[in-house]
């Protein structure tokens, strides 16, 4: 009985002598078995990328230094075409909450702007609502309590506007 070794070794040998005989023929073959299971490449590159970070890794950065237009390009068509992910992923570098609904087209404070900061309280990290610029940040030099907004209320009224 071969060990597992010995049948890989055996495979190789054969996936090479059947390459030498025909490239077209199996680069056709390994594309149309790439294109049928995607799962299964990403899986295998995940594999491949654990056992050879650091040789991945160089690579990546070769590349990069050669080309970066290139990348910073893809990059850009990536983010415009991926908006959704690509704010989750900054969120999630920046430490914020997760939203708990979508985003609307304006101001959640109802002050008529467009909204697209996400309001989170700093104490528990639960995400809150989504807020204008000027709303997020008054909020924020506030204080983000429900007393520091009652005591700039009522110094608004105090002074009559």
């Amino acid at each position: 009985m071969q060990t597992l070794e010995e049948k890989r070794a055996r495979n190789r040998a054969y996936n090479r002598k059947r390459y030498a005989a025909n490239p077209a023929k199996v680069l056709a073959s390994n594309r149309k078995w790439a294109v049928a299971n995607p799962e299964n490449m990403r899986a295998n590159g995940r594999r491949y990328y654990a056992a050879n970070k650091e040789k991945e890794r160089d690579r990546k950065h070769e590349a990069y230094a050669a080309n970066p237009k290139k990348y910073l390009a893809r990059a850009k068509k990536w983010h415009a075409a991926n908006l959704d992910r690509s704010r989750a992923k900054r969120r999630k570098r920046q430490g914020l909450p997760l939203p708990t609904r979508p985003m609307p087209e304006l101001c959640e404070m109802n002050c008529g702007r467009k909204a697209v900061h996400l309001d989170h309280c700093h104490i528990t990290g639960v995400f809150r609502g989504w807020l204008c610029y000027g709303c997020n940040l008054g909020l924020g030099a506030l204080g983000d309590t429900a007393e520091s907004l009652r005591n700039g209320l009522d110094y608004l009224a105090r002074v009559g506007v």
